[in-house]
């Protein structure tokens, strides 16, 4: 399946910095969940999961807290991004319940969950329970930021991803040009959210055949990926991915080329030869190829995507697009 637009999802924000020696041999909780976070951001998510796993056992004899609650969040987030999409069910479903214990329905902590379980909803097309879940997080960060927040931007990005799925394009237009008005408003947002955004505005006008608009937003994204993560990211790879198929879609096979090339080499090199991720990739590079009359190559590269499509589709159904979730 084609992952063409992004919701947002992650870790929950820690606000303190670290120094290396931290960052290399966490001691403290807060040490260990900001080593995660680099360690996700630098696509090192067995590290990250050896991190988080570490600091979750450390916590045990405390019982249920906010600890707790984040660090199972954060975990959840990570084996999302692996695509162990059971294992993330369980722990955001086990960081709400922590949250409502001790904070009750109200609790400023459940936002992050609330919205990441509500994005692997979407991801296996329960779309009405995901919608609910997107709504609940809502109306917390609303309640506790405002409307004009980052954080509000996030949950306004995840429901425009419901409304492409029910065919309501200009909703989701309108909330997606909402999320960009709050985050480009706000100094220093994340250029990771911003990047999301403008890759998810482009694929829809790049499904209305809005080439021109198309290319601005996903070169837009590419540049806001490149900020955030670098150009050895998997995030970068899907900037790659979302302009070559405006491209593609205008028979520009030559521009597409490269750009699918770097995509899939990125992938590789950071999440492995096997994840269900380079799917997309495939199939575009196969398309390409297949168009200009490469069609051995297009097979191979067609037998390579329907391969790992198998091998992942009964436990880890995948996107149409792509999530912002939040790490803590």
């Amino acid at each position: 399946m084609n992952r063409t637009f992004y919701c947002i999802t992650g870790l929950m924000p820690m606000a303190s910095l670290m120094t290396a020696a931290a960052a290399q041999n966490p001691i403290t909780w807060e040490e260990s969940i900001q080593a995660a976070r680099i360690q996700v951001e630098a696509a090192e998510f067995d590290k990250a999961e050896t991190l988080l796993k570490a600091a979750l056992k450390r916590l045990q004899t405390s019982g249920d807290s906010p600890e707790a609650a984040t660090t199972l969040n954060n975990l959840g987030s990570v084996y999302q991004d692996i695509g162990k999409g059971a294992e993330a069910e369980r722990c955001y479903r086990s960081a709400i319940r922590i949250w409502e214990k001790i904070g009750g329905n109200e609790a400023e902590g459940l936002a992050q969950p609330l919205n990441n379980l509500a994005t692997l909803m979407k991801i296996r097309h329960r779309f009405g329970e995901a919608e609910k879940l997107y709504r609940r997080s809502l109306a917390l960060r609303e309640k506790v930021f405002g409307i004009e927040h980052p954080s509000v931007a996030t949950i306004l990005n995840n429901v425009a991803m419901l409304r492409m799925a029910a065919g309501d394009f200009d909703s989701a237009e309108n909330l997606y040009l909402s999320a960009l008005r709050i985050l480009n408003s706000v100094t220093g947002a994340p250029q990771a959210r911003i990047a999301v955004v403008y890759h998810n505005l482009g694929g829809l006008c790049r499904m209305e055949k809005r080439y021109g608009e198309a290319e601005s937003h996903q070169l837009a994204a590419l540049q806001a990926f490149r900020a955030a993560f670098g150009t050895t990211h998997p995030d970068y790879a899907r900037g790659l991915l979302g302009l070559a198929r405006v491209y593609t879609d205008q028979r520009q096979f030559d521009t597409a080329e490269p750009l699918l090339r770097d995509a899939l080499s990125i992938a590789e090199e950071t999440l492995g030869p096997l994840h269900v991720d380079l799917v997309p990739i495939l199939d575009a590079y196969s398309q390409v190829l297949k168009s200009g009359g490469r069609k051995k190559e297009a097979k191979a590269f067609t037998k390579r995507a329907l391969a790992l499509r198998e091998m992942n589709e009964q436990t880890n159904p995948r996107r149409h697009s792509v999530d912002l979730t939040e790490l803590l």
